[in-house]
């Protein structure tokens, strides 16, 4: 059995511009951004993509980690 989330992070700078609803939350002394887009006509499917800065993307391959992957919502017909 699936338990709901129960700790939740506000979210601020909640932007929707040009087709990409961008955001961001804070967690501890780092502040996390992230993108969503459509990647259907129908409004089905969408992309949910981690932000990283250049410094921080290099962080990660310094220390022999993968980026995160992007992160496709799909609708559910519950």
């Amino acid at each position: 059995m699936i338990k709901p989330a129960s700790n939740f992070t506000p979210l601020f700078d909640v932007v929707y511009r040009e087709g990409v609803l961008s955001f961001a939350r804070k967690d501890e002394d780092d502040i996390d951004r992230f993108e969503v887009r459509l990647i259907d006509a129908a409004g089905d499917a969408a992309q949910l993509s981690f932000v990283m800065t250049d410094e921080f993307r290099q962080e990660l391959k310094d220390s022999g980690i993968a980026p995160p992957k992007q992160i496709v919502l799909k609708r559910s017909s519950r």
